[in-house]
């Protein structure tokens, strides 16, 4: 069995792999200007959502373009997060599985978002550092340029929301592949918050 399939059989249900891209932080001081998620059923990418999103408040720092290569013209004919606050959600259908490096950071830009729509964004969640940190205890770094770097994963854009999110769904594989299942759906187990 493919370690694609593996992998969904671990978590028993879909999957989404997310990354957003922000003007900053906070979600109290900052906004989301792009916004991923890939979906996985059954070790297939089965729907897919990236967006860069209009800023309503903020307008991006030239250090945040520095990192992202994100400008404010970029975004200034982008959707608002309001017309694509119904097809992100539409990711987490079947009650799926919220999956991102640094889960916190995300998660909470993204529920401050969906607060502000009146909308109840409540997905389980899980944390791919955590997962790094359990299952590679002895690296000292667990951000995704160390796990791009170490393992040689090819992207195309990194601190790009898509291509970050691609990022995720390839180091689960690499896992799969060096861990073997039993220890993968342990720390699946172990991880899930």
């Amino acid at each position: 069995m493919s370690p694609q399939k593996l992998i969904s059989e671990s978590f028993q249900r879909p999957i989404v792999f997310v990354d957003i891209e922000t003007t900053g932080l906070s979600p109290q001081s900052a906004e989301i200007i792009e916004v991923a998620g890939i979906r996985i059923e059954e070790g297939k990418i089965t729907q897919e959502l990236t967006s860069l999103i209009q800023p309503k408040h903020y307008d991006i720092h030239p250090i945040i373009t520095q990192i992202t290569g994100i400008r404010n013209g970029d975004v200034a004919d982008a959707p608002l997060f309001d017309e694509v606050a119904n097809p992100f959600l539409s990711l987490f259908q079947n009650d799926a599985l919220f999956i991102a490096h640094n889960v916190g950071f995300d998660f909470c830009f993204l529920s401050h978002a969906y607060q502000h729509l009146d909308i109840l964004f409540e997905p389980d969640l899980f944390c791919t550092v955590k997962m790094s940190r359990a299952l590679y205890g002895k690296s000292r770094k667990h951000n995704l340029e160390t796990i791009i770097n170490h393992y040689n994963i090819s992207v195309d854009s990194r601190h790009r929301a898509y291509d970050d999110a691609l990022v995720m769904w390839k180091f689960l594989q690499i896992i799969m592949e060096e861990k073997g299942l039993t220890t993968f759906s342990e720390a699946v187990a172990q991880q899930s918050i």
